[in-house]
């Protein structure tokens, strides 16, 4: 089941990633030389929308590739700044999901100019 749900959100990932490509293949440029960012999937999986009125649902949105998001705690560690934009919604659970975009640390302003980037080509927010 997992692997049907990551397959399906790297679709839409590759989706939107099309839409993008054209405005990031000249770089945003900065005092520092090319801008660098890595993304990736906010959480592993998401709790359906009635987890707090469904023990079913509430039991699964607490498993820890669900409750707990992606790498976050690693990147505060680090000190690398990340913003979150929303790709999508997942249809059969009626949730957002919502990717991350991890930079060079003191480049907060570059980043923002690559989630902005996302946002104005996917509209999806």
């Amino acid at each position: 089941m997992f692997v049907q749900q990551d397959k399906a959100r790297m679709r839409t990932i590759k989706k939107y990633s099309s839409k993008i490509t054209p405005s990031i293949k000249q770089p945003v440029r900065h005092s520092g030389g090319n801008e660098a960012c890595f993304v990736f999937p906010v959480a592993g999986d998401i709790g359906a929308a009635d987890a707090d009125m469904n023990l079913s649902s509430a039991a699964y949105a607490w498993k820890n590739w669900v409750y707990y998001s992606n790498g976050n705690g690693a990147l505060r560690h680090l000190e690398a700044p990340t913003v979150t934009v929303q790709m999508g919604m997942i249809a059969d659970k009626h949730m957002p999901i919502d990717l991350t975009f991890a930079g060079r640390a003191y480049d907060d302003l570059g980043l923002f100019k690559w989630a902005n980037v996302f946002e104005n080509r996917t509209r999806l927010r």
